[in-house]
């Protein structure tokens, strides 16, 4: 399934694969804690099993969005004994769903291996391999990154200021 029970998206649903993408995964688990954050940039692509993903350009907020088509089919690699995993974001286990899986981080994932937006040398998962959280965060949801302190912050500010870049 695209996503947990009645369409919410969780910050745990976000884990990592067999590509150095930590900083895309965390990027992803942020927005994914803001309710619509993620659904706003998946939609049905035109054939069954395809999404469309809008992504920003990480480098420059003023350029227009990209929409990325990706199939729900993933890499995967076998495990031993016959058994395979994905290969890249793992999916989800949505508990509230009996064990179905969430999909839209290895989507999400797929989507921005696929673009380019963050290889040097081109496409691909490799291209994923180290990156910047900030430049994720811009590609994910078009808004350019604001640096901040949050040292003396309390909780309730940092989330306050981060949910307003997110409804902008």
């Amino acid at each position: 399934t695209l996503f947990a029970a009645g369409g919410r998206t969780s910050a745990s649903e976000c884990v990592e694969g067999g590509v150095g993408s930590c900083w895309l995964i965390a990027a992803m688990a942020s927005v994914a804690a803001h309710p619509g954050g993620i659904r706003r940039m998946l939609q049905r692509g035109g054939s069954a099993g395809a999404y469309v993903v809008t992504l920003h350009s990480p480098f420059d907020a003023s350029l227009p969005p990209m929409k990325v088509e990706v199939e729900e089919t993933l890499p995967a690699c076998c495990i031993g004994a016959g058994a395979c995993a994905a290969a890249y974001a793992k999916p989800a286990t949505d508990d509230d769903a009996q064990a179905a899986a969430v999909l839209w981080p290895c989507l999400v994932e797929k989507a921005c291996a696929a673009s380019g937006l963050f290889a040097a040398g081109g496409q691909g998962y490799e291209g994923l391999n180290g990156g910047d959280p900030a430049k994720a965060l811009q590609a994910l949801t078009g808004v350019a990154p604001s640096v901040f302190r949050l040292a003396g912050e309390a909780p309730a500010a940092v989330d306050a200021t981060l949910q307003s870049f997110l409804e902008t």
